[in-house]
Parts: C-alpha cells; sequence; structure tokens
C-alpha cells in the first residue's frame, strides 16, 4: 500500500516516522517542558519508548490514524498525528509537539496549517479537533492562527508526563474556518 500521507510545505516535510530517527528524536524530546504539554507522553522519554511509537504507527489504518514525522532541514524535529473520530465520522483529532529548538519560529503553525489541508483534501472531513493543555498559550496560539476556535468549556485530562489530571481546552476548526 503506498502510504497517502506525505506533506509538504515551505519549509518542512511530513512523512512517515523512520526509525532510525528514534534514538536522536527521543534524545530531542526527553524534556519535560515539551512532554508535559501532552496527554500521551512520559518522562522520561528513551529511545526505546520512541522505538516503540514509531513502529506501532506503521501498523496503523492511514484512513483512520496515522502520525508524521516534522523535518526540517533534515533534521526530526516534531511529531503530528490525525485520528479518524468514530462519531461522527467526519471528525478528526489531530496532536502535535516539537523539540524546543523550533520553538517560536512558527514551523508549527505551518506545520498543522499543512496538516488541515491535507485531511480536508483527502479525506470527507467536516471538522478538526484539538485539545490544549490551558497553560500551554503557545499551543493555543498556534491553532487560532489556523482559525479553531474554543469549543466548549475546558477539561480534565490525564497528563501521563505530569502523572495527573489536567485542564485542558477543546478547539475545533471547520472545513470553511481554515485560514489558508
Amino acid at each position: 500500500m503506498t502510504y497517502p500521507h506525505q506533506i509538504k510545505t515551505e519549509r518542512i516535510i511530513l512523512r512517515p516516522v523512520r526509525l532510525e530517527q528514534a534514538a536522536q528524536f527521543a534524545a530531542d524530546l526527553n524534556d519535560l517542558d515539551i512532554v508535559k504539554m501532552t496527554s500521551s507522553w512520559g518522562y522520561p522519554v528513551t529511545t526505546k519508548i520512541v522505538t516503540e511509537r514509531f513502529n506501532n504507527s506503521h501498523r496503523f489504518d492511514p484512513d483512520q490514524k496515522f502520525n508524521l514525522a516534522m523535518e526540517y532541514n533534515g533534521k526530526m524535529v516534531g511529531l503530528i498525528g490525525a485520528t479518524r473520530l468514530s462519531e461522527p465520522e467526519d471528525t478528526w483529532t489531530i496532536g502535535y509537539m516539537s523539540t524546543k529548538a523550533v520553538w517560536g519560529q512558527g514551523l508549527m503553525t505551518e506545520a498543522i496549517r499543512g496538516l488541515c489541508h491535507h485531511l480536508f483534501a483527502l479525506h470527507k472531513v467536516s471538522y478538526l479537533i484539538a485539545d490544549v493543555f490551558i497553560d500551554n498559550p503557545a499551543s493555543m496560539r498556534v491553532l487560532e492562527k489556523i482559525g479553531f476556535v474554543v469549543k466548549g468549556e475546558p477539561e480534565m485530562v490525564w497528563a501521563e508526563a505530569r502523572q495527573a489530571n489536567q485542564q485542558s481546552q477543546p478547539y475545533v476548526l471547520a472545513r470553511e474556518r481554515l485560514i489558508p
């Protein structure tokens, strides 16, 4: 099967993860400031954990779920993924993170915008959903620049790296609100 998810933007490439990049990505990601802003990544981050996650991502049905490496200047600097929800089936949820080396450069905004365009073009997607911990205003701003809007009230979500429930704000993007 040809993997349908490879996205190129002006500065980055989103492509399937490669096992040979697991050790370097684990070293770059092994930072509590990064993983505490995710719900599913624990701390510390090891090569073994990243390798297992990369292996698992190759087992997903790419029409239902996928993870992509975010590559900048030939180096993996982030991870971005999408999962189709069962209800409503025209909705996907997205997740993302990047290494500190690229924070503040607009690369995640560019990557998510590219992913959103891709999902709206390739699938019958009406809405995209993302959840952001309320102590992560930079990530909220990334979503807002693309056209995501707050959806409802914050919810309590388990944060593996923090080993505690944290308030997470849901955001939603309707196809017609995507900012080019």
